[in-house]
């Protein structure tokens, strides 16, 4: 993979770094933690691990104590060993948040030896919770690895890492099944499926939304990733000899970006009949597919965008992408740069469709090579650990523990080599700010349950990031009052290297109340990276932009990108995004800059405020969408901003959005792809605004494509937007997958 504009990131501070790719989950060696409990030491009766005893009885008894409030337990251990199960384990209080099940990668193997086509685990409901470094190996007996299946409590952020799932005769993971309340916004990070005769990975209910793949391998399923219903956001993952396919995707929005397959059946199959689907094929290397009829078979209206992907190793020259409508249908397909060998054409129109092709854009693709893997075997992980309750915090609520959790800071920054300042489950109060600096070196906590309260000064900072050198900041919860900020990051000119993981500050469901100030960083230099790879919360980026920001996973909150700079070598990019209950869910100040791949946003009020002034550069924002409903109409202001704003693959629901530009700075507003359900979309272009309209759809009552509006010149710029989706697929490369060449 080649070098881009933004150099070399270090693997160490990314959370994966160098290892040979392929089948191989990482070895976790952790240092247990003070709200773990073991299951070899710390349960009656005591699991063996030796592959040969019962240990059911052990491993439900360490979650048995999870759904005790009193315990102060979020952590079931399982250190190095085969833990043989004969029926199925469980949580059994939903209502208790963010638990944690962890065990030492390939260290750790869960095998069944229960009834034929049993359940190995049932995860009846349990909000921020983590799975981690198991592997689940069903012995060709097994029904179903994990089973979300929730009765009594909405079940999200939930994130499945460095697991395999092995031989099971159904599913690995199975999501929905007969399900009471769904499960959603849920990450699957770092995974393998192996021999998953029906499914890898299949979600069967609606509201099932929101599902993020990265840096997963499926080999030898039926079909890797079965959306029944649902949507899904799929990046650097690898599928080989998928028996039926390696997607089937329903009517929603979905992505594949950057990923590979080899000697699959098929690469995409969509459900049958006269809906709409919307899918963003980025970036992919298929083979060696074996379906006569296209490596990519889709049926419902779209449109759909396929771009900058390779496709080599035909079954017979028949086109790689069929158009298996019905008379009764159009469908809108938009192409961009794809390449294909041995077959006469790329695409099958079928009976009735509308097609436009993209120019290329100027910059190249990273994916070269359709064997090209991404699973991790080694992963960064916190090594001593400095327990802040040994320095002397209760964790009440009521004392206060700033001393203490400074403490435990310094002497974690003066150890280095991974070392964790840990704050176990608990509240704790803190009534200064406390600075973080140093490098080579964790602060967290076991989630959720692990909360930080200010107790200070009015409109005080509870963490000042100061000149860090490669910090990880990770499972925690800041809570405060609007006026306190959770985190201030002020660039110096120096070097600095922050990644946060899995923190919660706050400001969902606001209704009319100012967001939460989350995280600020200000004045970054080009010298500065900051990796998050989960943050739920409002980000505001003030002067950032020369620096390099890659969000992950932002949940919640407000986005603000602002800045008088007029020099924009940097870039701030979010792979996916997910929000509700806003005024503005982002909000774009100084013609700056911002890319957001998946994008999905509901029973919000407003998508997308933009301003800019006299004299400002050019600045670019791309967002690319899944699903936009908002309750007010005027969901699009563009003022004065001068630039680009491409908005596309959206389904838009509950009132007609209202796209409205004006001042003098010229912007080209870009719509390409959309689908407005039972609403038509309104443009006011009071300004010196270009509107491009690019293969766009009204469906329900009214059905019909939108008039498309473009020059061959328009069609240049959509293709320079694109590029930005290009440049954020190398940050990502860069900066998530060091390890792959």
């Amino acid at each position: 993979m080649k070098k881009w504009m933004f150099g070399v990131f270090s693997a160490l501070a990314f959370g994966v770094f160098a290892g040979d790719a392929g089948k191989t989950l990482p070895l976790l060696r952790w240092e247990q933690r003070s709200d773990w409990l073991n299951v070899k030491t710390e349960v009656k009766p005591a699991a063996k691990g030796d592959g040969v005893a019962d240990d059911t009885a052990a491993i439900q008894a360490a979650l048995d104590k999870m759904s005790i409030r009193s315990s102060g337990l979020k952590g079931v251990y399982l250190p190095p060993g085969t833990y043989r199960i004969t029926s199925t384990i469980m949580n059994k209080q939903p209502d208790l948040p963010g638990i944690l099940i962890v065990g030492a990668g390939r260290g750790t193997k869960v095998v069944w030896d229960g009834e034929k086509d049993g359940i190995m685990f049932h995860s009846n409901g349990i909000q921020r919770s983590r799975y981690v470094g198991i592997v689940w190996d069903g012995r060709n007996k097994a029904a179903v690895g994990v089973d979300h299946r929730s009765f009594k409590r909405y079940e999200t952020r939930v994130l499945h890492q460095n697991e395999a799932f092995l031989n099971f005769t159904d599913t690995g993971i199975r999501v929905g099944y007969e399900q009471k309340m769904a499960s959603a916004e849920m990450t699957y990070e770092n995974l393998l499926f192996e021999n998953c005769v029906k499914t890898g990975v299949s979600f069967l209910a609606w509201n099932d939304y929101d599902n993020t793949f990265s840096g997963c391998g499926f080999y030898n399923c039926g079909i890797a990733i079965n959306v029944e219903k649902g949507n899904i956001y799929v990046r650097e993952c690898h599928f080989e000899n998928s028996s039926v396919s390696d997607f089937y995707l329903c009517t929603h929005s979905h992505s594949i970006r950057r990923s590979t397959s080899l000697n699959s059946n098929m690469f995409i199959q969509s459900q049958v009949g006269g809906g709409n689907q919307e899918v963003v094929v980025d970036n992919c290397q298929v083979s060696g597919w074996k379906n006569k009829q296209g490596a990519i078979d889709t049926r419902l209206r779209g449109p759909n965008l396929i771009f900058d992907t390779v496709f080599t190793n035909p079954p017979c020259d028949a086109p790689p992408i069929r158009l298996g409508n019905g008379k009764y249908i159009e469908q809108l397909l938009i192409t961009s740069n794809n390449s294909w060998k041995g077959c006469n054409d790329q695409v099958d129109p079928g009976v009735k469709s509308r097609m436009t092709e993209i120019p290329a854009g100027g910059i190249t693709t990273v994916l070269k090579n359709p064997q090209t893997t991404f699973l991790a075997d080694s992963w960064r992980i916190p090594g001593k650990v400095f327990d802040v309750k040994k320095f002397g915090a209760r964790g009440d609520g009521r004392n206060d523990d700033t001393a203490a959790i400074k403490a435990a800071i310094a002497a974690a920054a003066g150890h280095g080599k991974n070392a964790i300042a840990y704050l176990p489950a608990g509240v704790y109060s803190i009534s200064e700010t406390i600075d973080v600096s140093g490098g080579k070196y964790f602060i967290g906590g076991s989630g959720i349950n692990s909360v930080v309260q200010w107790k200070g000064r009015s409109g005080g900072v509870m963490f000042r990031i100061v000149d860090p050198q490669d910090v990880v900041i990770e499972h925690m919860q800041l809570s405060g009052d609007h006026s306190v900020r959770r985190f201030l990051h002020k660039g110096n000119g120096t070097p600095d290297m922050i990644t946060y993981d899995e923190v919660y500050v706050g400001g969902s469901w606001l209704k009319g109340a100012p967001p939460v100030k989350g995280l600020l960083c200000d004045g970054l230099s080009p010298a500065d990276t900051v990796h998050i790879r989960h943050f739920d919360g409002s980000m505001k980026f003030v002067n950032c932009a020369n620096a390099k920001i890659l969000a992950n996973m932002s949940v919640d909150g407000v986005i603000e990108v602002e800045g008088k700079q007029q020099q924009k070598s940097g870039f701030i990019g979010i792979l996916t995004r997910i929000c509700s209950g806003n005024d503005y869910d982002t909000i774009v100040r100084d013609s700056q800059s911002l890319v957001i791949a998946d994008f999905y946003t509901e029973q919000t009020q407003r998508h997308l405020l933009m301003t800019g002034n006299p004299g400002d550069t050019p600045g670019n924002v791309l967002i690319q969408a899944a699903k936009c409903g908002t309750y007010k109409k005027d969901s699009f202001l563009i003022d004065n901003y001068r630039g680009s704003l491409f908005f596309g693959s959206a389904q838009f629901c509950y009132t007609s959005p209202h796209v409205q530009q004006k001042g003098e700075n010229p912007v080209d507003i870009m719509f390409v792809g959309n689908m407005f359900w039972d609403v038509d979309p309104v443009f006011s272009i009071n300004g010196k605004g270009n509107l491009i309209l690019v293969e766009n759809l009204v469906a329900g009552k009214g059905k019909h494509a939108l008039k498309n509006k473009y020059t061959p010149a328009d069609l240049k710029k959509v293709a320079a937007s694109l590029d930005l989706l290009r440049l954020l697929g190398r940050m990502d490369l860069e900066m998530n997958f060091p390890h792959v060449k």
